[in-house]
């Protein structure tokens, strides 16, 4: 994983596109979640702090939005 990584975040019921920011450490990145679709300009926004283990490489589609 490295700084501009496209993600995706998946949880139990939740999934969320995020670009890296940064990274915290060896089990932590920060990933920019939301920004108004500005997603060139990622780095001006800020990121949340997120364990890597919920982190999918790519952006994944919802399995149930009909995309």
């Amino acid at each position: 994983m490295e700084i501009g990584d496209k993600v995706t975040y998946k949880s139990f019921n939740k999934i969320e596109h995020g670009i890296v920011k940064r990274l915290s450490d060896e089990n932590h990145a920060f990933v920019v979640y939301h920004c108004a679709g500005n997603w060139d300009r990622y780095f001006d926004y800020t990121a949340a702090r997120t364990d890597i283990r919920d982190l999918v490489p790519g952006w994944i589609k919802e399995e149930n939005n009909g995309e």
